[in-house]
């Protein structure tokens, strides 16, 4: 996996703080250390069956709450020190590749870190003039297609520019890449769905909506030109069919269920195989996969712009690489309209995360107004995508035919969506499940 930058490794006693990337709390145990440049080390160590791989730095300038121990060190985690960038784009760091784009130059000034609550740690530096992310990422999968996706699309207008690369030896450390300055646009759909549930009226989110699928559309317009061996489309076939299928009984199968929803999903997952043989003969393409409001920005001259390509990262090693229509990713984007109706009902009421899911099957006046609200928008985003798409994207005319099209991948996505909150925020399994199960939105290809 690491190649020819295995020799040299050490083991170290190594401790980090919990934090989003670091999945199980607390880290206090041995790690693999390589120094990979001058004052910069590598730490690779497993934790909870996930295999990390954290860059960190020797640097008195670590901001608050990203500093770390290796051995008898007091480190920081790379991405939030401009030495490790220095170092890095000067050509002095061996035990990294590093794959340029575009030439930075000039001392790396930190400004801020950014997304917080994100899975990797990214971080605002100005370079040259120019305000550059720094994003690593944390885990070392065996498939990472962001890296790839960013250099694909770079100066195509859906998503940032790409500058360079970093590798320790086949898999991607970090990417180095523009700036968007911009806000999430599913805060302007939230507050919509929450003004409409409180009886105050529909917001402004129409217009975002329709803007997020056309760019969805362009995105798969895009893949759909892709020739490269990593994205190059194909045709379904049956054997794809059976894969789908198969994945849904995966995530079925390590839910903890009771019965009468076991059996109730499982015939579900069952039903989906004939509307996913409609797919047969149609194009599949490189999907975005992970596909929702918060993977966007709206940015300060009105477009929008994709920032984020990891896929899902729940998703298992051995179909976390495959082809799927494009309309999966339509799936997911409906399948956040469903999150948002739950979350902004629970809001509009005060009730807690039970009493919202116990109140769906009753149909109360607040529930029936959040149903209606996502009923409107996932109807809205699947029309827009609709009037974009073109057919070797998406295999129909009407936008009743689209929803029935998107049953059995909205089915999908919401047992995906299950199985990752029971790994990773277990409270939230239930609002996969119910949102799913009471139809919110109630959509006519539940």
């Amino acid at each position: 996996m690491l190649g020819a930058f295995s020799r040299g490794w050490v083991d170290a006693e190594v401790e980090f703080k919990a934090k989003r990337w670091l999945r199980g709390g607390d880290y206090h145990g041995r790690a693999a250390v390589v120094n990979v440049c001058d004052h910069v080390l590598v730490a690779v160590f497993t934790l909870g069956g996930e295999t990390y791989a954290v860059p960190l730095v020797e640097d008195p300038l670590c901001p608050e709450g990203k500093g770390a121990h290796a051995g008898c060190k007091q480190v920081c985690e790379a991405e939030f020190s401009g030495l490790f960038i220095e170092e890095l784009l000067s050509g002095r760091c061996p035990g990294l590749s590093l794959d340029t784009l575009s030439e930075l130059r000039g001392p790396a000034e930190f400004l801020k870190v950014l997304g917080e609550g994100a899975t990797n740690p990214h971080a605002l530096f100005r370079l040259s003039g120019d305000k550059v992310v720094i994003k690593g990422y944390r885990l070392l999968r065996g498939w990472n297609p962001e890296p790839s996706f960013l250099r694909y699309l770079s100066g195509k207008g859906v998503s940032p520019r790409l500058y360079a690369v970093y590798h320790l030896g086949d898999r991607p450390l970090g990417v180095l890449m523009e700036f968007v300055e911009g806000v999430d646009p599913g805060s302007i759909v939230y507050s919509d769905a929450l003004s409409y549930i409180r009886g105050e009226g529909a917001g402004d989110s129409r217009e975002v909506l329709d803007l997020t699928s056309r760019t969805l559309v362009e995105f798969h317009k895009l893949m759909m030109d892709c020739r490269e061996s990593w994205c190059a489309p194909g045709t379904v076939t049956v054997g794809d069919v059976e894969k789908w299928v198969g994945r849904m009984r995966f995530y079925l199968s390590n839910l903890p269920l009771e019965p009468g929803v076991a059996e109730r999903l499982g015939k579900m997952v069952e039903h989906s195989r004939e509307k996913l043989e409609a797919f047969v003969g149609y194009f599949k393409l490189r999907t975005h996969q992970d596909f929702h409001f918060s993977q966007t920005l709206l940015s300060k001259n009105g477009g929008l712009v994709i920032v984020d390509f990891e896929g899902e990262p729940a998703r298992p090693s051995w179909c976390a690489s495959e082809l799927e229509p494009g309309l999966r990713d339509l799936a997911t984007l409906l399948r956040a309209v469903s999150y948002i109706s739950f979350f902004a009902l629970r809001e509009a009421t005060g009730w807690s995360l039970e009493e919202a899911a116990a109140a769906l099957p009753r149909r109360e006046k607040p529930v029936q107004r959040a149903a209606e609200w996502g009923l409107e928008a996932a109807e809205a985003l699947a029309k827009s995508y609709l009037r974009s798409a073109p057919r070797s994207v998406c295999p129909s005319t009407s936008a009743d035919d689209v929803l029935e099209l998107l049953a059995p991948w909205f089915l999908e996505r919401a047992l995906y969506e299950a199985y990752y909150e029971r790994e990773y925020r277990p409270q939230l399994m239930q609002v996969a499940l119910t949102t799913l199960l009471e139809g919110l939105p109630p959509l006519s290809c539940q």
